[in-house]
């Protein structure tokens, strides 16, 4: 998405051909507008059967479908360049299995590790609205994918009418940490609340 938008700034927001990681063409939701636009939708939700690094499910290129679904980590590293640092952001997605209290929220993050829903991933550098701040302890080992703990780096963005990020802030503690997926069974965003969801968590990377 990234490489679309460098060609033309002006691209809009809606489903794109992509071809990366010799994996064949395939359709694609890119994000062209928030925080300078580039971003790819490469994951939604999480549970015991979605944390493999190779693809699961059908690719989908509408995030409001409430499908679990990933790219492989060949492709999804192969969307970065792969290397480090790259930028990733999580959401609460629409029509989850959630009660969306978490709606609006985003998690922006400078990863320094490879994407994997293996494993936890807690390398990372956390945006607060104008600094990037390094995560400074390591959660719950039972966690897969993204995962951030609440440490100064606990911080959650709105998206404002422009696409820049807004309204950031630090999370409360009392919250705990978020994940990606956690024991087989749940997600949280945990910006403004400890929302549980199997679905509704949604993953662009750039």
């Amino acid at each position: 998405c990234q490489t679309i938008l460098d060609e033309g700034p002006s691209q809009p927001d809606g489903s794109y051909w992509l071809d990366v990681a010799s994996s064949g063409s395939f359709l694609a939701y890119c994000d062209m507008t928030t925080d300078g636009g580039g971003w790819t939708y490469v994951a939604r939700g999480s549970n015991g059967s979605t944390e493999t690094d190779a693809a699961y499910g059908a690719i989908q290129s509408d995030p409001g479908e409430p499908v679990q679904w990933h790219l492989s980590m060949d492709e999804i590293n192969a969307i970065v360049g792969g290397t480090t640092p790259y930028n990733s952001y999580v959401t609460m997605g629409e029509n989850g299995d959630s009660d969306s209290s978490d709606a609006g929220q985003y998690r922006i993050r400078r990863e320094f590790e490879a994407m994997t829903f293996s494993s936890a991933m807690y390398n990372y550098e956390a945006w607060d609205g104008s600094a990037w701040i390094a995560a400074t302890k390591t959660g719950d080992s039972s966690t897969r994918g993204p995962s951030w703990v609440s440490d100064v780096s606990n911080t959650c963005c709105e998206r404002g009418s422009s696409g820049a990020w807004d309204n950031c802030y630090l999370a409360s503690s009392s919250l705990g940490d978020g994940l990606w997926s956690q024991g087989n069974s749940n997600q949280h965003l945990r910006c403004s609340a400890s929302t549980q969801v199997q679905n509704g968590l949604l993953l662009f990377v750039r």
